[in-house]
């Protein structure tokens, strides 16, 4: 192998992958990604090596660069594109890693210093705005919570009487067996006097008037009015005490 070019990879093995960069000019086009980049000399031991550098992913201030002005760079390796044979390329650091100085009093103009502050007051700003919705929903759940306790509905005791009504002017309920699902068909076919509080929804969005009937259900058997048919835990039939009394 010619000593040049012996001298030549053991350089490039010797490049650190962190160097100062100066820009020579930038070029007119981006890479695939839309960066921009600018012809540059990377600085090491005293010794300059021909290359490209990028700007970091997007960021405009890049375009602000003059010749002549230093860059911290990372990533430096050679360039595999036959264009820049022998040539080496990096990538810029973010405008908050570059070393104070020229770079900084210029470009820092049209990056105000609250840019880098901006995701840490996104996330307080998201914080409590997070925090008054959770107060105005646990606000409204209250106001919602009383306004249903206010409003008038039938207690199970009053259930239990329109129920055995029910049942005892309806034949079909003499019979056979007879389940809550049963009642509660019959309710909303049939009965018309609903009150306000009766239909405010409670546990799985069902009516308030359905967990009453099934408490009025369990009120009329504890007065043996009717009972639970042997074996049949969700069904109930008419007492023979009474249908002697309706009959």
């Amino acid at each position: 192998m010619p000593p040049s070019l012996i001298m030549q990879t053991q350089i490039k093995l010797m490049l650190p992958e962190t160097l100062d960069a100066r820009i020579n000019f930038l070029l007119p086009s981006r890479t695939r990604n839309g960066n921009l980049q600018a012809k540059c000399s990377y600085v090491y031991n005293g010794m300059t090596y021909e290359g490209i550098i990028f700007s970091p992913d997007k960021q405009e201030w890049f375009a602000k660069l003059r010749p002549g002005q230093i860059v911290k760079a990372c990533r430096v390796g050679p360039c595999a594109d036959p264009a820049y044979e022998g040539q080496y390329k990096g990538t810029a650091l973010p405008i908050e890693q570059q070393m104070p100085g020229l770079l900084q009093d210029e470009i820092r103009q049209t990056v105000p210093d609250d840019v880098a502050k901006m995701p840490e007051l996104l996330r307080d700003a998201a914080n409590i705005i997070e925090s008054l919705l959770f107060q105005i929903s646990h606000v409204q759940k209250a106001q919602e919570q009383k306004t249903n306790d206010e409003l008038p509905f039938r207690s199970s005791q009053e259930w239990a009487q329109i129920i055995s009504r029910i049942i005892a002017n309806n034949p079909k309920f003499h019979d056979g067996a007879f389940s809550a699902v049963t009642m509660n068909a019959y309710l909303e076919a049939c009965f018309e006097d609903f009150w306000e509080g009766d239909l405010i929804k409670m546990h799985k969005q069902l009516p308030r008037w359905r967990r009453m009937v099934s408490r009025g259900l369990q009120i009329l058997c504890d007065c043996d009015f009717i009972e639970k048919v042997p074996g049949m835990v969700m069904y109930y039939r008419i007492t023979k005490q009474t249908l002697k009394e309706l009959f």
